[in-house]
């Protein structure tokens, strides 16, 4: 079987065993059981109330989603779901059955923004990460893939059938990663590394506002920058906590900045909005610093740059970055 096959089975049977799991007009049930792995979320998105008077309308629209996917007919559901979103723009599994009929459809970006719609409405909504893994998977982009079908596998017991097919993607995917990565021209640029004892001061990326902006504005400075992504349970779980911190240090001697590696600035910035989170962001879609000037393997990362502009220090995994311990790591990075 062919790896383009494989995916187009793995997502079918997603899409079947979301059907056979429909409830009420809220029809697609998570993947993750209640058993599964639990995720704490800090301050989710604000559910909005929903009207009872268009439940009909949503639920006739949401029907004709599931049923088009019945007859396989992936454009018509993609129509169905378009306006179930545009009825209830609150509902997660909405969505997701969006997303999988654009995969369906081979139209990846839309599909990518309709299941980080979803995890944005419910962070725990399994099945979005399965598909938003397919999707990117779908663009090539398979170390993304990888990362997030992990989360994926958190969010499932270990005897569910899905996770061991996730399992073996994954597997597959870092698999072919590796083969590519034999293959790269160590002076590609956009995969050029930062030398040991070498200053960030040369680098530069875009904003959240796709506007330029040069890591020489932060000379001077002990720098806090964390490398994240929104499909990443840790990732967010600790932006709270770091924007606690921006606003705690001296701005005149620190400043923590978000590094983020989504494909789209315009969902990054309405996440953070609903989140609640100010502290700077830039953004690394094709994570050329991410990945490769800062040779990220896993999210979220975290730096230590002293005023210098050198590496002092990475950190791996979530952090409480207002506990004693991290403050004084911050505060050590100004001797």
């Amino acid at each position: 079987m062919t790896r383009n096959s494989k995916r187009h089975a793995r997502l079918l049977a997603a899409i079947v065993i979301l059907m056979i799991a429909a409830v009420g007009f809220y029809g697609v049930a998570k993947l993750a059981p209640s058993r599964g792995v639990e995720v704490e979320v800090v301050n989710p998105a604000p559910v909005k109330s929903f009207p009872a008077a268009l439940a009909g309308v949503f639920d006739e629209a949401y029907s004709k989603g599931l049923k088009a996917f019945e007859l396989g007919d992936a454009h018509a559901a993609a129509i169905a779901f378009e306006r179930a979103v545009t009825i209830n723009s609150q509902s997660p599994d909405a969505f997701t059955n969006l997303g999988f009929a654009y995969v369906e459809l081979g139209a990846w970006k839309k599909a990518e923004a309709a299941f980080e719609r979803a995890l944005m409405l419910n962070p725990q909504q399994a099945n979005a990460f399965f598909g938003l893994a397919e999707t990117f998977e779908g663009q090539g982009e398979l170390a993304m893939a990888s990362s997030v079908m992990q989360a994926f596998v958190n969010l499932t017991p270990p005897e569910d059938s899905f996770r061991r097919r996730a399992e073996a993607a994954i597997w597959e995917w870092n698999a072919e990663v590796g083969r590519l990565k034999q293959h790269i021209d160590t002076e590609d640029q956009r995969l050029i590394k930062l030398k040991p004892g070498e200053p960030v001061f040369s680098l530069s990326a875009l904003d959240l506002q796709r506007r330029p902006a040069s890591f020489r504005n932060y000379e001077g400075k002990a720098l806090v920058l964390n490398v994240w992504a929104s499909w990443c349970p840790p990732c967010r779980r600790e932006l709270p906590s770091l924007d606690r911190l921006a606003e705690e240090l001296n701005p005149e001697e620190f400043a923590v900045v978000g590094l983020n590696v989504d494909a789209s600035p315009d969902f990054v910035a309405e996440y953070l909005r609903e989140l609640g989170v100010d502290f700077y962001n830039l953004w690394d879609s094709e994570r050329r610093l991410a990945e490769g000037a800062f040779d990220v393997e896993a999210y979220p990362t975290t730096f230590l740059i002293r005023p210098d502009g050198v590496v002092k220090e990475m950190i791996v995994g979530y952090r409480d970055w207002t506990n004693d311990e991290t403050l004084r790591k911050i505060n050590d990075l100004r001797e």
